[in-house]
């Protein structure tokens, strides 16, 4: 039961990093990228409409055609994204670590499900201890929101739309089964420790007993 108890309170509070994200996507002053959404999307559609491709060139030269016509329109696409993506982020590492740390070593699904998060030695866990261990979690540092926020706002700037769309597919299916499988690995091992807590020095350990 603690191995399932872990994973719903880990369930619970990526419910409110989201949540709480979610609110302040929709705040103008924290996301440059608000109300633009609808605007961008229309004139990317309006531009797509508006291409006439030529079948007769190669696969990868129709495709140049097409990322050169509306690169523009399509970065401003995966733009609102990306600033999306970053206020997760911001967000969930604040909970993660700021939060946990100054409730003791609790996150709100901790505290529901009697779990405590401190050092492999037994002592409190520091910020940096908590900072590691949301860098580490699930789709953050090594996962695909990261990843996927790098290809959408600073490559696009520096190269071109085309060269951020096929990495961010990858990344994204790459993830996923790497998350899939960390998951499994997690619930059919006997250390009851996951790579958050290898890489953070931390341990959670069961407050009921």
């Amino acid at each position: 039961m603690f191995k399932y108890r872990r994973v719903s309170a880990f369930i619970i509070d990526t419910l409110i990093v989201t949540f709480v994200s979610v609110l302040l996507t929709m705040n103008p002053k924290i996301n440059k990228a608000y109300g633009m959404d609808e605007e961008y999307n229309k004139a990317y559609l309006d531009k797509q409409s508006s291409i006439s491709y030529n079948y007769s060139l190669d696969t990868n030269e129709t495709i140049d055609e097409l990322y050169n016509s509306i690169g523009q329109e399509l970065y401003d696409v995966t733009k609102v994204q990306g600033y999306s993506l970053v206020i997760y982020l911001v967000t969930n590492t604040l909970y993660f670590t700021l939060f946990t740390f100054f409730n003791g070593g609790k996150t709100v699904g901790c505290a529901i499900f009697k779990l405590k998060i401190l050092k492999r030695n037994g002592n409190k866990a520091n910020i940096l201890n908590l900072a590691m261990r949301s860098l580490f979690m699930g789709s953050t540092l090594i996962y695909k929101f990261p990843i996927m926020a790098i290809f959408m706002l600073v490559i696009p700037r520096v190269l071109s739309v085309r060269a951020a769309f096929l990495p961010i597919v990858y990344s994204t299916m790459l993830s996923i089964m790497f998350e899939i499988a960390l998951l499994i690995v997690f619930l059919v091992n006997k250390s009851n420790m996951t790579i958050q807590d290898y890489m953070s020095n931390t341990k959670i350990i069961d407050t009921k007993e």
